[in-house]
């Protein structure tokens, strides 16, 4: 009997952990320069893409398989010339830590930020720290996409 720690590609870690699923994808993408990318769809996954192609930096379509009831992300960055409009996604809160950020912090905040973008997930939804600035709220840090 074999007890093995490792992945378990039966199960991927998209229901661990969906964010971190996507963002290495989004990474491994823009690293490769692979134009189409194919990832297993959720709800969590597909509302950060959407807010993803909201803020311009990717493409996507939604596919299923007549072979497998499952549904599938297509995405692709958006380039220009060869190189995209940011370099990476980086993912700030994982399962064990989970960084929050309170509307006052984000005013300070703002101001070193200069054309990079905070995902953060509120009440209302994934949003960026702009649309958190309007609505006057905090939330829990996803990702830095500089």
């Amino acid at each position: 009997d074999l007890n093995s720690e490792g992945s378990n590609p039966s199960l991927p870690s998209i229901y661990h952990s969906p964010y971190a699923y996507l963002i290495a994808h989004v990474n491994l993408a823009l690293r490769s320069k692979k134009r189409l990318n194919l990832i297993i769809c959720t709800r969590k996954v597909l509302r950060l893409v959407k807010v993803l192609h909201r803020e311009g930096c990717l493409s996507y379509s939604l596919v299923k398989r007549a072979s497998s009831n499952r549904r599938y992300i297509v995405f692709s960055p958006y380039y220009y010339k060869q190189t995209t409009f940011f370099k990476h996604v980086r993912l700030i809160s994982t399962i064990s830590k989970k960084f929050t950020i309170s509307f006052r912090a984000l005013t300070i905040l703002n101001k070193s930020l200069k054309n990079s973008i905070i995902l953060l997930e509120t009440s209302s939804g994934i949003i960026t720290h702009k649309e958190s600035l309007r609505l006057r709220t905090g939330g829990l840090i996803l990702c830095l996409i500089s």
